[in-house]
C-alpha cells in the first residue's frame, strides 16, 4: 500500500495491484505557506519482503500547478 498525506493525515491510499505494483496519485491543494506532503509505502504480505529501489522499479514524481 501507499499512501499520500497532507499534514499528517492520509489524503489519498492506492492499494497493490494484481501485478504487485501499487500507484497513487492525486492533485494536493496546498495553502501556500504551511501545507505539507508526506508519502509513505507499506507492506501487509504477512512475510518479510524488500522494497526494491531501481530506477525502473521506484519512482515519485511530483509537479507545482499554478492558476493563470
Amino acid at each position: 500500500m501507499a499512501s499520500i498525506y497532507k499534514n499528517g493525515s492520509e489524503y489519498r491510499r492506492g492499494n497493490y495491484s494484481s501485478g504487485g505494483d501499487v500507484c497513487v496519485s492525486a492533485l494536493v491543494y496546498f495553502n501556500g505557506s504551511t501545507d505539507y506532503v508526506e508519502v509513505y509505502g507499506y507492506q501487509s504480505s504477512g512475510s518479510s519482503i524488500s522494497l526494491t529501489n531501481t530506477v525502473d522499479a521506484t519512482y515519485f514524481q511530483g509537479v507545482m500547478v499554478r492558476g493563470a
